[in-house]
């Protein structure tokens, strides 16, 4: 018999594991502790796995989660749709198990799943409030940077500078509680973090006491408790990371706060420079005020109205309390219930009473406002305003101090009737009823004393608000006075307020001419790095904004703050003459370095980086340096009051005969510039010129040396060679060729056809050569002659000379295949008729002789004919 009752006890213990492990897992931290331990090492190791991983994700670090809100929610609602699963097959098991032991343990399991479920839910919850804040938060900021980015409005009414103020007293009343709710928050989290340890060292004493135990039903049991360890130690830790979403939440709540309270700032800020209080203003207020009146009276009649009911009531009450044979708790609780629904009604009739009394001083205030707003109050008006409000705030003081007392005691009151509503049966529903009531009446009286003393706080703001105004105003004025007998006050002929104005504006000018110095400078290096084909002008331009001086700034910033003050006609004069000498100088500066740019980039760029051009340069730069200062020093001489005329006078007549007497050697001067700059030819160039002809060897300032084809140098001065036709071969890029061809007058008529195809042919075959014509010229005297021209595309005169001979060869051997005999001089004689000769041979009878013309060249022969 024993032994068949420990077999069940084995059989229903290990039918309780396998529902537990099919049915209740969770899944936790670490992947060794999803199933209860057994007896053994590897059991131990899972537990310490399990509490390791779990208190890793219970530190103080924001999980990622948090701050992705498609992942957040998505995260908690798997989580606790996957917890809800689990329930119904907790509940499941539970119904299919008849075990008395095992259900109870089966049901407490449910039990911690069903609070699973509802830490899932408070998260779902939380991370919806902190979304929320995240959404106002940004919100906030979108409003802030609107605000900040904002034009400036012509006006604000004054009635909303003062509902803004309003607002913001409101929300800075706040922070403590803002801060308050961060502390609560922190201390939960902590709370939970120490049950999470708690949950997690009771895991590892399982764990002990299962890994000392050998016997089966004990160690069933010791399983089940372990896996009901588990469910509360992830029950902890899921608490923990409820506790750290609220607590965010709050940390996130302190930032809206806080950007909601720097929105309210800017606003106050950017409004109160531009309000305006006008009478359309102050008639609005007044008739805001004027309808709460109304609203007011009307609760006071219908107060009064209820009054009589009341009494009646509470009349009716105490007949039926004295007409009742013995004392009844009931009837004097209904006693009781009608003395406090008549107390309220009367403390309705006082508060309102009350607030209708400070609606007339509270349009007062307004209107004081309104003129002290506008500068319409006079000193002692103000005075006499604050004497008033001194008054009134010591009213408002003793009502608030009444409120707060009676408030106080009403509040114990009501925690009496509470405890006594508690203590009450259900049997007893006529003498609860009886204390509902007057539990009722007495928060309707609470309420009413609240209101009062919102009223009275309300009250006394404007009272506090129109105190600080007066003052703000009084004080102002008082700065006003001393800042006029300052202002007042002369130097020099002119008030310190106009010398202000001349440094104000000396340190304006001055500031705003360096800022755009700087912003041209920056400009136009961004342009240089941008438009490199553009550099050397843009970097000229800059380098002469960089050669404004920043005393010439100084002084011009002086020159435009004079222009505030009166000054006599000598010292104007006197600081127009140092602006005048100031410019000059600058300008001159300026034109320097303009005119030094322009010699060693511009014109250096058209030369030659030779001796020669920068000798002729270097001079050409000296002498316009001379020429700006000079004129920049005749300007400022003349501007300081000097008579320039003499000076400017001996200065032209000196020049004049110094050009005298250097004319020959000024015009070789302004002739190397003109060769320098113009370049009619280099270093190099082989030119010719009247009767000489040589390559140029060196460009001096005076004259130009020339070595000619004979070997010897030629030399001649830099003006002569200008005035004369200079013909520059090396600039040659091509040479025409024109050269004739003669043959016999015996050719053929179809070979005379062929030979300029034949000369074509023979010029195209050759390289650097462009062909140009050939033609049958005419008849000579003793050859029919072709003229051929063509043209060789190089300028070098020997290459010219080696193609004009292998054209000749080649001719010479095409005519000879072709059997044409080129032509050379001959002379032929023709006799007509044989004359008579004498004995003496003379010629008696008429001769004719034809004779060739040949070339001057060649000799001449004669031919005799018989």
């Amino acid at each position: 018999m024993e032994n068949k009752r420990s077999l069940q006890f084995i059989l229903v213990h290990w039918l309780f594991a396998l529902v537990i492990s099919i049915c209740l897992t969770l899944p936790v931290q670490a992947q060794d502790a999803k199933q209860p331990a057994a007896a053994s090492s590897e059991s131990s190791s899972s537990a310490t796995d399990t509490a390791s991983a779990t208190a890793d994700s219970a530190g103080d670090a924001t999980p990622e989660w948090y701050l992705d809100p498609a992942s957040a929610l998505e995260a908690i609602k798997t989580k606790r749709d996957s917890i809800q699963e689990q329930i119904k097959a907790a509940q499941a098991a539970v119904d299919a198990v008849t075990d008395a032991t095992v259900q109870a343990s089966l049901t407490r399991k449910a039990d911690l799943i069903q609070n699973l479920d509802l830490i899932y839910s408070q998260q779902v919850s939380a991370y919806e409030q902190w979304k929320s804040y995240h959404d106002q938060l940004q919100q906030m900021r979108d409003d802030l940077d609107k605000v900040r980015n904002a034009e400036s409005e012509q006006s604000t009414s004054f009635l909303e500078l003062n509902r803004l103020r309003e607002q913001l007293q409101a929300e800075t009343n706040r922070k403590d509680s803002v801060n308050n709710r961060i502390d609560l928050a922190q201390k939960a989290l902590d709370q939970a973090k120490t049950n999470y340890d708690q949950r997690q060292a009771q895991i590892k004493e399982i764990q002990i006491k299962i890994d000392n135990t050998k016997e089966q039903p004990q160690l069933d049991s010791m399983q089940t408790d372990f896996a009901s360890a588990q469910y509360a130690a992830r029950a902890a830790q899921e608490t923990v990371d409820l506790r750290r979403v609220e607590l965010l939440t709050q940390k996130l709540a302190k930032e809206v706060y806080e950007t909601q309270l720097t929105l309210l700032k800017e606003q106050v800020d950017r409004v109160q420079d531009q309000v305006t209080f006008t009478e359309k203003d102050l008639n609005e207020q007044n008739e805001r005020l004027s309808k709460e009146e109304l609203s007011l009276q009307r609760d006071l009649k219908q107060a009064q109205d209820q009054k009589p009911i009341i009494e009646k009531r509470l009349t009716a009450a105490r007949d039926k309390l004295a007409s009742a044979p013995a004392s009844t708790p009931v009837l004097q609780e209904e006693v009781n219930a009608r003395q406090y629904e008549l107390r309220a009604n009367e403390v309705r009739i006082e508060i309102v009473n009350e607030e209708l009394k400070w609606i007339p001083i509270r349009k007062e205030l307004w209107r004081q406002r309104y003129k002290v707003f506008n500068r319409e109050a006079s000193d002692q008006e103000m005075s006499d305003w604050k004497t008033e409000i001194q008054t009134n705030m010591t009213t408002l003081d003793q009502l608030d101090s009444g409120y707060s007392m009676r408030l106080e005691d009403r509040q114990d009151t009501l925690v009496t009737i509470r405890n006594n509503l508690n203590n009450l049966s259900d049997e007893a529903a006529d003498a609860k009823k009886l204390l509902q009531d007057q539990e009722k009446y007495l928060n309707n009286i609470i309420d009413h004393l609240r209101q009062g003393k919102s009223y009275i706080e309300i009250t006394r703001r404007l009272h506090d608000k129109l105190q600080n105004e007066i003052s703000e105003q009084l004080s102002k004025q008082s700065i006003e006075e001393y800042l006029n007998s300052i202002r007042a006050y002369e130097f020099y002929g002119n008030t310190l307020e106009r010398w202000a104005y001349v440094l104000a504006s000396f340190v304006v000018f001055f500031i705003s001419i360096y800022m755009i110095r700087a912003i041209l400078i920056w400009r136009l290096r961004r342009l240089t790095e941008k438009k490199p084909h553009q550099r050397p002008t843009l970097e000229t331009i800059l380098e002469l904004i960089k050669r404004v001086r920043p005393l010439f700034f100084f002084i011009l910033a002086v020159f435009l703050g004079t222009q505030f003050l009166a000054l006599s006609n000598e010292d104007r004069d006197f600081v127009s003459m140092i602006m005048m000498v100031a410019l000059t100088l600058q300008a001159a500066l300026m034109a320097s370095y303009f005119i030094k740019q322009w010699i060693w980039q511009y014109l250096l760029r058209k030369s030659k980086r030779d001796e020669t051009s920068m000798s002729a340069l270097s001079i050409f730069n000296f002498i316009s340096q001379i020429i700006v200062w000079s004129v920049a020093v005749i300007v400022v001489l003349q501007n300081m009051g000097q008579n320039v005329t003499g000076l400017v006078t001996g200065l032209g007549i000196g020049g004049i005969a110094v050009a005298l007497a250097v004319q020959q050697i000024l015009g070789d001067l302004f002739g190397s510039l003109s060769i320098v700059l113009d370049k009619p030819f280099v270093h190099g160039d082989f030119i010719i010129f009247d009767t000489f002809m040589g390559t140029v060897e060196k460009i001096g300032i005076k004259t130009t040396r020339i070595r000619s084809l004979t070997g010897e140098q030629i030399i001649c001065s830099n003006s002569d060679l200008l005035n004369a036709r200079i013909r520059n071969f090396k600039r040659m890029q091509e040479r025409r060729v024109v050269f004739a061809v003669g043959v016999t007058y015996q050719t053929p008529a179809d070979r005379l056809e062929q030979i300029p195809v034949v000369l074509k042919e023979v010029i195209e075959a050759r390289e650097n050569t462009r062909f140009d014509r050939a033609h049958f010229k005419g008849f000579g005297a003793s050859s029919l002659d072709f003229e051929i021209v063509y043209y060789v595309l190089s300028p070098d005169y020997n290459i010219y000379m080696d193609i004009q001979q292998k054209i000749n060869l080649i001719i010479f051997k095409r005519f000879a295949d072709m059997g044409v005999e080129f032509a050379y001089p001959t002379q032929t004689l023709h006799v007509e008729s044989a004359p008579p000769f004498d004995v003496r041979g003379t010629v008696t009878g008429p001769v004719t002789l034809m004779q060739d013309s040949p070339n001057d060249d060649t000799p001449r022969t004669s031919e005799n004919a018989e």
